[in-house]
């Protein structure tokens, strides 16, 4: 009878392994693949976990995907996606025919002039006060787009922030325009060889960016 009834269990088991295999093949979810990189508050990894801003937007939505986060720069991440290589870029701010746009937060930007210490401009009113001066800028910085029409201006564009540093406190530059939210060196700010005037408060938008195939997703 014991070995009737464990003939009994073991056919069960027998017969529910294939069925339990196919509801589960039938239960795995498309796979959408992101890119993004390290940019944290926005997207950064913690505990060898992805995290950030935009990624928990993403996780907030309940999209019919198995997501997965790849870390890539990002002109690499903005080609794969183009390519369709990856599905969706966490962030994109380059139009393409290929790329749907979709805006997902806004981002604060400070920006600052920073001047020598011996600077006759104690306090920030506007572009329009350094009309003559030659004012730094990294090359690169999308900051440039926005004042460069300041033609009265005499900017110069620098390769790195070390040599605009040194520009600036040797006096061959009455000031650089910069971004709070900016690495800066510490050691010249300590020694009041450098002050900040506080400028407004800009507002861009974030985009997420998916690959034309996978429009059905957006909006997200």
């Amino acid at each position: 009878m014991a070995m009737t009834a464990i003939r009994y269990s073991v056919l069960s088991v027998l017969i529910c392994l294939p069925i339990s295999a196919c509801y589960a093949e039938a239960e795995e979810l498309p796979v959408l693949n992101v890119c993004g990189f390290d940019w944290a508050p926005y997207s950064y990894k913690k505990d060898g976990q992805t995290t950030g801003i935009l990624v928990d937007l993403l996780n907030l939505v309940d999209l019919p995907y198995d997501v997965r986060f790849n870390f890539m720069p990002l002109p690499r991440c903005t080609a794969a996606v183009k390519q369709g290589q990856q599905d969706l870029a966490l962030y994109s701010n380059i139009p393409h025919d290929k790329l749907l746009m979709s805006e997902a937060v806004v981002q604060y930007h400070i920006s600052g002039i920073i001047v020598p210490a011996g600077s006759e401009h104690k306090t920030y009113a506007g572009l329009s006060q350094f009309a003559g001066e030659t004012l730094g800028v990294l090359r690169g910085n999308p900051i440039y787009n926005s004042v460069r029409q300041h033609q009265d201006i005499h900017w110069t564009l620098q390769n790195s922030g070390n040599s605009m540093w040194r520009m600036l406190i040797r006096g061959r530059l009455d000031g650089a325009i910069g971004e709070y939210l900016s690495l800066t060196r510490l050691q010249p700010y300590l020694r009041n060889e450098i002050r900040f005037l506080k400028a407004p408060m800009r507002v861009t938008p974030v985009y997420m960016a998916v690959h034309q195939s996978k429009a059905a997703i957006l909006p997200l």
